[in-house]
């Protein structure tokens, strides 16, 4: 059984995966469609290891922007994604280099997962002009590239979603 270390500050991690791990999942309702996607995955050692390092980065990365919301040092709205972080991860590691992405208020884990440092959604948090929107944005409105940031109004992507294809 393989052990992966995850940082240094911590104890090594097994992970139960050889090399490959396959998984079949239950086939979809379909609705005037021939088929849907496939019932087959298969998941690398890699892969798996990189991606519950981001769920377990983005899950510390909000908790601690909840400390630090609970202790005021982040003003207006704090919308935590905790609970949510495999949705990011699951879709970022499908997406191409090129594809852009659009988020709604709960933005923190995508901005990460877009490129943005942990270090800098921190300091967008808290007002910080290194922060990836200069300090200016807050929690709702964060930027990199290809992320077009989280939006405070339900829907308002949608606009910029159009913008984006057309």
């Amino acid at each position: 059984m393989p052990s992966v270390k995850l940082n240094e500050s911590e104890s090594y991690l097994s992970i139960l995966f050889i090399r490959f791990s396959l998984w079949y999942l239950k086939p979809y309702k379909l609705h005037k469609l021939e088929e849907g996607p496939s019932t087959r995955v298969t998941v690398s050692q890699e892969d798996a290891v990189r991606m519950l390092r981001q769920l377990l980065l983005i899950r510390r990365l909000e908790t601690s922007a909840g400390n630090l919301y609970k202790e005021k040092v982040v003003r207006g709205f704090c919308h935590l994604s905790s609970g949510q972080e495999a949705i990011a991860v699951g879709i970022r590691c499908m997406m191409r280099e090129q594809d852009s992405i659009i988020s709604g208020y709960r933005s923190h884990g995508w901005a990460y997962l877009m490129g943005v440092s942990p270090a800098n959604v921190l300091c967008e948090l808290t007002g910080r002009r290194s922060g990836c929107s200069r300090g200016k944005g807050g929690s709702m409105h964060m930027y990199a590239s290809n992320f077009y940031g989280g939006n405070g109004i339900v829907g308002a992507q949608s606009t910029i979603l159009l913008i984006r294809k057309h």
